[in-house]
């Protein structure tokens, strides 16, 4: 009798799969929005390397729970963010607490949602 085999999982869908498991069990102190010297220097040099203008509209990929968004907003750009994580996402939101009201997505890079395609300068 042959054995029916079980089709292969797409390696990015199993990445972002154990990427989803990971990041709803537990979070890496790392990943707070706090205000450090290290995160305030990240964001000052990231603007300055893309020369980047206030008002400019940027998507923050991988927002987590708004580490960097939240100091663009305050910098005068528009954000939205996109992040995998569903768990990540409502800790943004409960870190935020109206203060911002960032729209984000839930979706992978590889296949975001079409409404975004074209609308950013960064």
């Amino acid at each position: 009798m042959a054995r029916s085999r079980k089709p292969q999982e797409d390696p990015i869908e199993a990445y972002n799969r154990l990427q989803r498991e990971y990041l709803g069990r537990r979070i890496q102190s790392t990943m707070y929005p706090k205000r450090t010297p290290y995160v305030l220097r990240r964001i000052e040099e990231v603007i300055r390397f893309g020369e980047f203008q206030p008002g400019e509209r940027v998507l923050d990929v991988r927002c987590g729970m708004g580490r960097h968004a939240f100091l663009l907003v305050e910098r005068g750009f528009q954000v939205e963010g996109l992040d995998l994580s569903p768990f990540l996402i409502e800790r943004m939101r409960e870190f935020d607490g109206g203060r911002y009201n960032i729209p984000v997505y839930c979706a992978d890079i590889h296949q975001p949602p079409e409404e975004l395609y074209g609308r950013y300068d960064a």
